[in-house]
């Protein structure tokens, strides 16, 4: 998301209106209802800037958060 200074509402909002859904998720030992994890990544982009920096970035943050428990937001900056 261009001109964004902070993700973090916008993806806790994506992951809420999910989970807000209800889904029921019969065959899930996590939870009852359908919910995600959501890993972003933020960078400032350079001339030199590689886009498949952001895409590692966000896979990094999308595991942190299913490791932490998911159903959460992560989010790493681009190294």
């Amino acid at each position: 998301m261009t001109d964004t200074e902070n993700g973090q509402p916008v993806a806790d909002s994506c992951r809420k209106a999910i989970e807000d859904l209800q889904i029921p998720h019969q065959f899930s030992k996590i939870a009852n209802v359908v919910t995600v994890s959501v890993g972003y990544c933020t960078v400032v982009p350079q001339k030199w800037t590689d886009p498949s920096m952001l895409i590692a970035g966000a896979d990094k943050a999308l595991y942190r958060a299913k490791e932490q428990g998911r159903n959460r937001v992560v989010k790493v900056a681009a190294e």
